[in-house]
């Protein structure tokens, strides 16, 4: 399956990404405002940092893509 990259889809906080593997994530902020990723399939958190979630995507949008869903926490 071949994602391809949609303009107008602007990633941020709070946004669940899906890989082209089929594992889930979602867009975070840490506790000094850089934007991660973090797969909740796995439980692995991305080691980069970022300023903007749209720095984030640049670097992730060939292999992850925004999806319709919401992560509801209790």
């Amino acid at each position: 399956m071949k994602i391809i990259y949609k303009q107008e889809e602007q990633w941020q906080l709070g946004d669940v990404v899906k890989s082209i593997s089929g594992d889930i994530g979602v867009i975070i902020q840490d506790d000094i405002c850089n934007y991660r990723m973090i797969n909740i399939t796995t439980n692995y958190l991305f080691v980069d940092k970022y300023d903007k979630p749209q720095d984030l995507q640049k670097d992730f949008q060939t292999r992850w893509h925004k999806v319709n869903a919401k992560l509801v926490i209790e």
